[in-house]
């Protein structure tokens, strides 16, 4: 995968021409690898070049989930479920894992990048 001045190489099968990739400032993304935002990708700085595709795609998935949902129901069910799951007793990490939108994220990303899936 390419990124040429910011933005995702138009080569790259992506339906958001507008999404911008930016390297996150030095005191954000202490946790995690990236953000996703309605039509921004923030990235942790030092993301191994391996890694950088399958987390592109990843926070693509959101940028589509964003889209889809809008910003208030997106919010409402990502948060919500989350502090669901915290409420019931998840750890930090299983609330997270637990997200509807997060398990479409990575079944997304899993799926396209498999070797079969490749083939046809």
């Amino acid at each position: 995968m390419k990124l040429t001045a910011g933005r995702i190489d138009p080569d790259v099968p992506v339906r958001h021409s507008e999404v911008r990739v930016r390297n996150a400032p030095r005191w954000m993304l202490r946790r995690y690898s990236a953000v996703a935002l309605p039509r921004l990708v923030i990235m942790r700085r030092g993301v191994a070049s391996h890694d950088l595709s399958g987390l592109l795609a990843h926070e693509l998935v959101h940028v589509d989930q964003w889209k889809r949902l809008g910003v208030r129901r997106f919010l409402a069910r990502y948060l919500g479920e989350y502090l669901a799951g915290r409420w019931r007793g998840l750890s930090h990490a299983q609330a997270y894992a637990a997200i509807s939108l997060e398990r479409e994220a990575r079944q997304t990303t899993t799926i396209s990048s498999s070797p079969s899936s490749a083939t046809g």
